[in-house]
């Protein structure tokens, strides 16, 4: 069980889960290589991706800090931990007049641009290999006027497809964000 080691702070079981602590890793790790992958499509990436990812790291560890500090002020951590959606408990309980489908809305949203960027960064890793010769040449085949790799955009789309048709979506970790879940 991966537990953070801080000795003041009494984690929750919610926190404490493996697979939680899997996908968080997992999850950091893809979106630091998603931003270098289109780092490369930007105007002056030398100086402007730098920027980009210190600005965005700062401030999404402010936003978490202050996040943070709402949801402990506004729910207690039992009621969390109980919860099969904390976030979408934390609205319930502040009342704050946003409806629960429309926090659950833009969750999903959220977590569908999350698995868009992905694919861009997919595709983009797939068009790189290939004009670096590690796949075939095809993949790296662009657009003529927009040099969009649409090859790799294509293939890398039907392996998500057919990963999906011949697999059972894992929505487990989505809905417990969303409060979405199966009938």
């Amino acid at each position: 069980m991966s537990r953070i080691a801080v000795p003041w702070v009494r984690m929750s079981s919610y926190f404490e889960s493996s697979d939680w602590a899997r996908a968080f890793r997992y999850s950091a790790f893809v979106g630091f290589e998603t931003s270098a992958n289109v780092a490369e499509e930007t105007v002056n990436p030398a100086r402007n991706y730098p920027r980009a990812l210190f600005g965005g790291l700062l401030t999404a560890g402010v936003v978490y800090v202050l996040v943070g500090l709402a949801v402990s002020a506004a729910v207690p951590t039992r009621q969390l931990t109980e919860s099969s959606g904390p976030l979408l408990e934390v609205v319930r309980v502040a009342d704050v007049g946003v409806p629960d489908w429309v926090f659950s809305l833009v969750a999903l949203i959220a977590v569908a641009s999350g698995a868009l960027l992905t694919s861009i960064m997919t595709s983009r890793l797939t068009y790189g290999m290939a004009s670096d010769g590690l796949l075939p040449r095809p993949l790296g085949r662009v657009l003529p006027r927009r040099r969009s790799p649409w090859v790799a955009t294509l293939v890398t789309f039907l392996a998500r497809a057919a990963q999906l048709l011949i697999n059972e979506p894992q929505v487990e970790f989505g809905t417990e964000l969303t409060g979405f879940h199966r009938p």
